[in-house]
C-alpha cells in the first residue's frame, strides 16, 4: 500500500505486522517494520510520529545486533 500512495492502509498493516511480530517474539523483523510505519507517518505529514517510529527502529537493530555479537 506504501508503494501505491496509501499511506493510510499501509500503516494500518504494518502496525497489523507488528503486533503479530511481537505476539511471536520475532525481534529481527521489528526494525523493519519500524521503519515503516515510520515512512507511512511521514507520507500523512506526521513527521514527529514518524521520528519516533525511526528512533524505535534504530534501538531495536542495535539490541539485535548486540544479540548477534
Amino acid at each position: 500500500y506504501y508503494s501505491l500512495g496509501e499511506m493510510a492502509a499501509a500503516l494500518n498493516y504494518y502496525q497489523r505486522a507488528l503486533a503479530l511480530a511481537e505476539t511471536y517474539g520475532n525481534l529481527r523483523s521489528n526494525p523493519m517494520i519500524l521503519t515503516g510505519l515510520g515512512a507511512s507517518s511521514m507520507g500523512l505529514g506526521e513527521n514527529e510520529k514518524a521520528r519516533r517510529f525511526y528512533e524505535q527502529a534504530l534501538s531495536l537493530q542495535r539490541e539485535v545486533k548486540d544479540r548477534r555479537n
